[in-house]
């Protein structure tokens, strides 16, 4: 029966029924158990009808990246139960954290328990989009650039998403610069330091990502040639191959001669010295171009890129250093530094250097006093005798006959026209100068001693040639085949002297006279007698000594004392001369010529 509330009993007399208690309500009941002989038995229950939990709409994002995790609300009290249609895509907690696994479709959806035990229906499902994350990619493109003026080209691939700007560092990202790019392509000039580069990608959805890093070193190009040094066979372009120059620093000035346009830093630029002067025309220090890939100038080498050089660097004195290594070229005892045409006082120490006191602004390895490239101004390299030879590879510069190396007041106890100890160098600031007219007597000839054999035009340098190209005209020279020269070319020559055996004293302006070609300059004292097949003396004559004075040739007519006439010449015929070099050193010259008109 129903105490108390509104409520409706489906079978009243029954042990077991149906009671329906009003909505959001509270019914007493009672039931009475009867057994028709005891007492009554009578209990009550109090029914409350509590409303079933409502399970509202989940509520949160609708796409997540993988890997990412999102809350989801369900707006209702009580305990919640979630649940996902897949969780190999998407898994959920029971506070609602969505973990997105794997790319795809998921819904969840959530049912509400009360403590009581109301459960609440299954709440509509919620459509999870799970999209995979943007890729950051890898950059591809140079990874070393050389220095000084430079473009590369940076190439992101193999990323997905878009890409929203560029980053690059110099401290591996400890700090950085934005790039506004958006392009896969980065395009860079004028790199000044080791750099890194990264690009910064996003789908839209997902968090932003980072590419891979691409570092950019900065490598050594000296010459500027755009091949780096690692790659150039020439750093310095100086026509020189850098395995040539070797590792050393000749001058001392911290650059070593690979990268140095003047190694031994005497004035006289390397290609200069290297005899490539003439592939530098705007005297920079550096030969032209084209350079192909190698760095070394295709115009030095047999082939385009062959690395196989066609020269040799000189090496005027044949000491074993070439001349851009070497201070004092020809050996002379004066240095190229001098002989080369710059200043002696900028080698305050005599050391054939200009001294390291003086600024090299660029380092190229030339001072900036001489640098045009710096506002110095370079030397002309003075040809002083116009042989062709340049004064710091002649040793007998002004052409007088006296080496050099006597003209500079040093000994040279062999007259080699060499320094007799090794490195020897004369204070060039200092050198001697006779008439003190302001020119140092190995630039001024001063010979008083020249024959006109060998100076015909009397003008004081030696006429004729030099075969051997050490500065040293052949008449002089008494080593003709070799670079020097030495003392025992008087004795020398004289051996060498050719005496005719026939004459024509026809007056027609051929062989007329008994000529002995260059006797007046290896013994100017000589005597000379002809004599006739009897013995009788014919012509007689004695030379005084005078090499500027043309000896008086024996023309066909007799001085005798036993002439008859003297106003007609000798019979054709066989006679005999005595040559005698007055030297104390040679024995008489006794043979026979034919006269014949």
């Amino acid at each position: 029966t129903v105490v108390s509330g509104t409520a409706t009993i489906t079978a009243i007399n029954s042990a077991n029924t149906t009671i329906n208690v009003v909505a959001g309500s509270t019914a007493t009941l009672a039931w009475t158990i009867n057994n028709k002989t005891c007492a009554d038995s009578v209990d009550t229950v109090i029914l409350l009808n509590k409303k079933r939990p409502v399970a509202l709409p989940v509520v949160g994002a609708d796409t997540v990246c993988v890997n990412n995790l999102i809350q989801l609300t369900s707006g209702t009290t009580g305990v919640v139960l979630w649940s996902s249609s897949n969780t190999s895509i998407a898994t959920i907690d029971t506070k609602g954290k969505l973990l997105a696994i794997s790319e795809g479709e998921v819904f969840v959806s959530y049912v509400v328990i009360e403590s009581d035990g109301c459960e609440s229906e299954e709440s509509e499902a919620f459509l999870i989009t799970v999209t995979a994350e943007a890729l950051g990619g890898i950059i591809h493109g140079d990874a070393m650039v050389c220095k000084g003026e430079n473009t590369i080209s940076l190439r992101l691939d193999d990323y997905e998403g878009i890409i929203l700007r560029w980053e690059s560092s110099l401290d591996d990202f400890t700090s950085f610069t934005t790039i506004k790019s958006t392009s896969s392509v980065l395009v860079i000039s004028n790199i000044t330091a080791k750099t890194s580069y990264r690009a910064i990608v996003s789908n839209g959805i997902c968090d932003e990502v980072i590419s891979a890093i691409k570092t950019v070193d900065l490598l050594l190009d000296t010459d500027q040639d755009g091949i780096c040094d690692i790659y150039d066979l020439d750093d310095d372009n100086d026509g020189i191959l850098d395995t040539v120059e070797g590792d050393g620093d000749t001058d001392g000035d911290g650059i070593p001669d690979s990268l140095d346009l003047d190694s031994d830093n005497d004035g006289i630029l390397d290609v200069i010295e290297s005899d490539n002067g003439n592939l530098d025309s705007d005297g920079d220090g550096q030969v032209d171009g084209p350079f192909g890939d190698n760095g070394f100038a295709d115009n030095l080498e047999d082939e385009v890129d062959s690395g196989n050089p066609i020269f040799t660097p000189v090496d005027t004195d044949r000491d074993g250093k070439p001349d851009f290594q070497d201070v004092d070229s020809d050996n002379d005892g004066i240095s190229d530094l001098v002989e080369g045409g710059t200043d002696p006082g900028l080698d305050t120490d005599g050391d054939g250097m200009i001294d390291d006191t003086y600024t090299d602004k660029d380092g190229n390895g030339i001072i900036d006093m001489v640098d045009p490239d710096n506002g110095g101004i370079a030397a002309t390299i003075p040809d002083t005798d116009g042989d062709g030879v340049p004064d710091y590879r002649d040793l007998d510069s002004d052409n007088d006959g006296i080496n050099d190396i006597e003209e500079a007041g040093l000994e040279d106890k062999d007259g080699n026209g060499l320094v007799d100890e090794e490195g020897e160098l004369v204070d060039g600031t200092n050198l001697p100068d006779e008439d003190n007219d302001g020119i140092p007597d190995v630039l001024e000839p001063n010979n008083p001693n020249l024959s006109y054999l060998i100076d015909k035009d009397n003008d004081g340098v030696v006429d004729g040639i030099d075969s051997d190209g050490d500065g040293i005209i052949d008449a002089v020279d008494g080593a003709e085949s070799v670079f020097g020269d030495t003392r025992d070319s008087i004795v020398a020559g004289i051996s060498t002297i050719t005496i005719p055996n026939t004459f024509t004293p026809n007056d027609d302006g051929v062989n007329d006279t008994f000529e002995v070609g260059q006797m007046i300059l290896f013994a100017p004292n000589f005597s000379m007698e002809i004599r006739n097949r009897y013995g009788n003396l014919v012509y007689q004559y004695k030379h005084n000594g005078d090499i500027h004075k043309e000896p008086r040739w024996w023309d066909g007519y007799s001085t005798g004392r036993m002439t008859i006439n003297k106003n007609e010449k000798v019979p054709d015929g066989t006679y005999f001369y005595v040559i005698k070099f007055n030297n104390e050193k040679t024995k008489p010259k006794v043979g026979w010529l034919y006269v014949s008109r």
